[in-house]
């Protein structure tokens, strides 16, 4: 399955720095999944990592009046503030304020691993 990027995660991508990405649609386990930045762009399209679904957590984003009322639930579960900054860091964000001017609305999907971690 091909999985669209900007070009601000390639790095994070190609470095390992992004060790998931969080999707509306849930992806199966086991299958192929292809980081492309540039998806519309011929010349410039590039697959930056090739690898495989290891498994999805349900996640819901609920933003707040203000940066520090954001909450967000995975599998249910409330996370607290030092692992909303690692799920940010882990997805690629610079930091939670960059997450958080992503996810500025609700939002209810998954997080697509590649890799063990789990929250």
């Amino acid at each position: 399955m091909n999985m669209h990027y900007k070009k601000e995660y390639a790095e994070p991508l190609r470095n390992g720095v992004k060790l998931h990405t969080i999707r509306k649609r849930k992806v199966s386990v086991g299958l192929t999944l292809k980081h492309i930045v540039y998806p519309y762009h011929k010349d410039k399209r590039e697959c930056v990592l090739e690898n495989t679904c290891i498994c999805t957590q349900n996640v819901e984003i609920v933003p707040g009046a203000i940066i520090n009322d954001g909450k967000v639930y995975v599998e249910g579960r409330l996370l607290s503030l030092n692992e909303m900054q690692r799920l940010a860091w882990n997805d690629g964000f610079v930091n939670l304020v960059d997450f958080w001017m992503f996810f500025n609305e609700y939002f209810k999907g998954y997080i697509i691993h590649w890799t063990d971690l789990q929250y």
